[in-house]
């Protein structure tokens, strides 16, 4: 996707916040320099909270945050109860409650100031993030950009310390123009010539990046039987509060891991393609098999060079925000995913349940190490053509096993929640939501000409 069009798409979004990575983030300053004046810069510190299991809705956000000027170095050993480093404001953004108190206070009596409601009394430190920004004003448009550098993710513990989960290894980059809407295409039209060489992709906020990290520390590693293959079935859902619990789950099932995260997806002739900050896991997916209401299909995933992308035009693009459960059988101790999923895109929602099948859970003695910055994940191969896979066939007693589980799994939830099978697919729903979008602008051009 070119600079360009993101911009031109986007633009409600960036009139707030337009945050973005750059192909080459010291060319990128160069070029915007006559723009901009000095920066300014500090150290900031969000903590995002949120329940253990992860219940609370999509759109919650709850955060506390300090900033320090000059930049101040934290301690990775710095217990959060005891600190007198004082918090400075306390943000709630929820459908029913909305919250921005500023002032100095400590992490207890700021988690005491959010439990005081009944919704939120579960709520706790979920996870931390630590950067160093630099706010550069635009001269003569109002508005600026920020830059965040040295992007480090923790999780704390029950005594308030900190595990490093990730660093992120690139630039964060944001254009705030929240109140300069007047200026906001000329600016971005002088962006777009000024940059036109460079590559510009949209960008996920911290804390989805920070629910990411956690997430993959605290999800059930596994190793799969069928090497090659996805086994999954989906379910209607008319919106994303789905109240499955630990309390409650099929019988011979137990509760291993909830995580939350989103990522941005884009759709190709025969693929597509999720992005996550300067990641990109292009997955290629077979033809389909349905058996009984499950699709069994062949699917690959291979790490990429996020900007091996440009190269490539999209059929159409979405966010997705996912809230995993992971559950095990205790009969054949295999892990499978109950996914409730929320999709955006062209101004329409799309709510699906997904049941997939996961594998054996897989045994380490230390998986939930501090990752060193080497260790971290990072983008390998360019972006190829679609190519046909066929992986080995499956012994047909596996696959009716695996099936069999999550028909079980499936009923369970049906049954329980009185809800219906799906037989739509994300794709289906992005590219005809698409298509209602461009008869819409098209029908809207025609009248205006008229």
């Amino acid at each position: 996707m070119s600079k360009k069009f993101f911009f031109a798409k986007h633009h409600r979004k960036l009139a707030i916040q337009g945050r973005h990575i750059v192909s080459d983030s010291k060319k990128y300053l160069e070029l915007l320099s006559p723009l901009l004046s000095p920066p300014e810069s500090v150290s900031k510190e969000w903590i995002f909270c949120d329940s253990l299991d992860l219940n609370l809705p999509f759109e919650t956000l709850i955060k506390v945050s300090r900033t320090q000027s000059p930049r101040y170095e934290y301690s990775g050993e710095l217990n959060y109860f005891d600190s007198e480093l004082p918090f400075e404001r306390i943000l709630i953004r929820d459908p029913k409650i909305k919250i921005d108190l500023r002032g100095r206070v400590t992490l207890k009596s700021a988690m005491e100031e959010i439990r005081r409601f009944e919704k939120l009394k579960s709520v706790l430190p979920y996870v931390i993030v630590r950067f160093e920004r630099e706010k550069r004003n635009f001269l003569g448009y109002g508005g600026n950009l920020i830059l965040d550098t040295n992007v480090r993710y923790y999780k704390p513990d029950d005594s308030g310390r900190m595990q490093l989960l990730g660093i992120d290894e690139f630039t964060h980059f944001g254009i705030n123009l929240r109140n300069y809407r007047d200026t906001f295409s000329l600016l971005l039209n002088r962006i777009n010539k000024l940059t036109s060489n460079l590559e510009i992709l949209p960008l996920m906020s911290k804390r989805w990046l920070a629910f990411h990290y956690r997430g993959e520390s605290d999800r059930i590693p596994v190793k799969t039987e069928v090497d090659g293959y996805e086994f999954e079935t989906k379910i209607k859902l008319d919106n994303h509060n789905f109240p499955i619990i630990s309390e409650s789950l099929p019988s011979g099932f137990e509760l291993c891991a909830i995580t939350k995260n989103k990522s941005i997806r884009r759709y190709y002739k025969g693929n597509h393609v999720n992005i996550r900050g300067d990641q990109a896991r292009w997955i290629i997916k077979g033809k389909t098999e349905s058996i009984k209401g499950v699709r069994v299909r062949p699917e690959q995933k291979i790490d990429i060079n996020v900007w091996s992308l440009a190269a490539h035009p999209e059929l159409a693009q979405m966010t997705r925000i996912k809230r995993r459960i992971q559950i095990k059988s205790s009969h054949s101790q295999r892990i499978y995913t109950i996914s409730l999923d929320r999709c955006d895109a062209y101004g329409k929602i799309f709510h699906q349940l997904e049941i997939e099948y996961n594998g054996l859970e897989e045994k380490f003695d230390n998986h939930h190490s501090t990752p060193e910055s080497s260790d971290l994940p990072k983008s390998f191969l360019p972006m190829k053509n679609f190519i046909q896979f066929e992986p080995p066939a499956i012994p047909s007693v596996l696959k009716m096993d695996l099936i069999s589980e999550i028909i079980h799994i499936r009923e369970w939830i049906t049954e329980v929640y009185n809800l219906e099978k799906e037989s739509k697919t994300k794709r289906k729903w992005l590219l005809r939501s698409r298509e209602s979008l461009l008869a819409l602008r098209s029908l809207k051009s025609i009248l205006k000409n008229d």
